[in-house]
């Protein structure tokens, strides 16, 4: 599967997990290759997994935890089901997992691909797929007040490949030209978040701070929070 100028490499047999956070790339990831399938009368099912956040993921005691990611990933598969008029079968299965003990917000290899191994039989998985954006270039992050300690640095670097990545080698602002191109913006882009507030900046995670790396990015790519 070519997408644009991103090679998705969909395996001819064998169902497909999808890494989907509730935010715009991994929509993006989702909405794409759910179509692909669809368009082309392909058997590959799809099976979204996504991370349940940390129990005491809130500053205030007592207060829910930020569990945003559920909440908006299931919106996400739900508009894109309904978009493409997806079957009964073609529907998404849907893995809910426990976040693992983690230093910051990045989650190690090895729980990702713990993860695909626990649900292989199960749901007769052959490939898996998440959708990282690498960082803009370090010029543009100066310019906008992106280059800071909050960036995910792990996400700079030059061209690289890897199959299970598909998205890894284009920053946010691509993905706000796919979602334009796509004609995404009225009814799948408003279902998303990028927002790491914590919520006392949220309003309850309500709302999006404004302030964190994150919609910073998104305000960078798409004009808009």
């Amino acid at each position: 599967m070519n997408y644009k100028t991103t090679k998705i490499e969909i395996p001819k047999t064998g169902n497909l997990l999808l890494w989907v956070s509730g935010g715009l790339d991994s929509a993006l990831g989702l909405y794409t290759i759910a179509k692909h399938i669809k368009q082309n009368k392909l058997k590959n099912k799809i099976v979204v997994a996504t991370w349940k956040r940390d129990a005491g993921d809130n500053p205030k005691k007592g207060k829910p935890a930020k569990d945003w990611n559920i909440t908006h990933a299931k919106k996400v598969m739900a508009w894109v089901e309904k978009e493409l008029k997806l079957t009964k079968t073609q529907k998404f299965e849907h893995i809910i997992v426990d976040t693992p003990p983690k230093d910051g917000l990045r989650i190690d290899d090895n729980q990702w691909q713990k993860v695909f191994d626990d649900n292989k039989k199960k749901y007769k998985l052959k490939e898996c797929y998440g959708f990282v954006t690498k960082n803009p270039a370090k010029s543009v992050m100066i310019e906008h007040d992106l280059f800071t300690d909050d960036r995910p640095a792990y996400r700079d670097g030059a061209k690289r490949y890897h199959p299970e990545k598909p998205f890894q080698n284009h920053d946010k602002a691509w993905v706000a030209r796919c979602f334009e191109s796509e004609g995404l913006m009225k009814g799948l882009f408003p279902l998303t978040r990028s927002c790491e507030g914590q919520a006392d900046k949220t309003k309850n995670f309500t709302k999006p701070c404004k302030k964190c790396w994150w919609c910073r990015e998104k305000y960078w790519a798409f004009k808009q929070y």
